[in-house]
């Protein structure tokens, strides 16, 4: 290949990818077609006073107010086209959101993927174990209230997953309830191709993250530790101490029973400490 072929495919490469980000930052997703049935926010709000000063000052009005073509269409970026609703003012005519909202689910986050389907966290979202419990993203997020319209307390998780909550209240756990991490900080609500979608390729590479001075290497690696922190661990909160599954020694002797252990119990406070009667359990 020549010099000018090189530099023919260059150009044709560089046209490629400025036409892919164009499309992908070119603002919402909607066809022509659709924005030709749209009637205006101002006769949105001819009948639902209130909302616009509500709206103007949240992530997403702040966002269309930087295009005049946005701004003026903004309910039915979301709403779908209100052509039908202003003569029949009804909710099976237009997509409504939240609790009360009785649109389906796939046509809410068919709305919200318009504009955000080229967003990399959500990128695993369909397949993912909430797009297949069929959640919409109106469960997590709110497009009306606050400047963020994502809910990054463990709360709106919890409504949910009640039995996370619960651990995350024992003794023995991470400092979510302090604010210091969050469930985003291990997990992907949209998907990931990982287990419990969390956000890293294996379950150690994740504790990696903040326990770093276990990584290693050892002379004399346990084996549990290079396989999978949870054969030891458990990450949302134990009974026990540093989050372990169970109470030390009975852990340990799962594995270690009779090898290099009296098959005797040892105490909390004393295992492994020698040979002295004190420090054994009647069996």
């Amino acid at each position: 290949m020549d010099s000018r072929q090189i530099k023919t495919r260059g150009v044709f490469t560089g046209l490629v990818l400025a036409l892919c980000i164009f499309f992908l930052w070119a603002g919402p997703g909607l066809a022509s077609d659709d924005l030709d049935d749209f009637i205006g926010a101002d006769s949105c709000l001819g009948c639902h006073d209130g909302y616009e000063e509500k709206f103007d000052h949240t992530l997403h009005g702040r966002a269309f107010s930087k295009e005049t073509s946005y701004y003026e269409n903004r309910c039915e970026y979301c709403h779908g086209s209100g052509d039908e609703h202003e003569d029949d003012p009804s909710e099976d005519n237009i997509v409504t959101f939240g609790k009360d909202g009785v649109s389906e689910v796939d046509d809410r986050n068919r709305q919200c993927l318009n504009c955000h389907d080229s967003n990399r966290g959500i990128a695993m979202w369909q397949g993912s174990r909430h797009q297949k419990e069929d959640m919409a993203c109106d469960s997590c997020h709110s497009a009306h209230k606050g400047y963020d319209p994502v809910d990054r307390s463990p709360e709106s998780c919890y409504t949910c997953h009640l039995d996370i909550k619960v651990d995350s209240l024992k003794q023995s756990r991470h400092p979510i309830r302090e604010g210091k991490v969050g469930c985003g900080s291990c997990h992907n609500p949209h998907g990931t191709m990982s287990d419990h979608m969390i956000t890293d390729d294996h379950t150690n590479d994740l504790c990696f993250k903040c326990h770093a001075d276990k990584r290693g290497p050892y002379m004399f690696e346990h084996s549990p530790v290079e396989e999978d922190c949870s054969i030891c661990h458990t990450p949302h909160g134990s009974r026990h101490k540093k989050l372990l599954v169970q109470r030390t020694p009975s852990l340990c002797q799962n594995c270690h029973m009779g090898s290099h252990t009296s098959p005797r119990a040892w105490d909390q406070s004393a295992g492994f400490n020698g040979s002295n009667p004190s420090n054994l359990l009647p069996i």
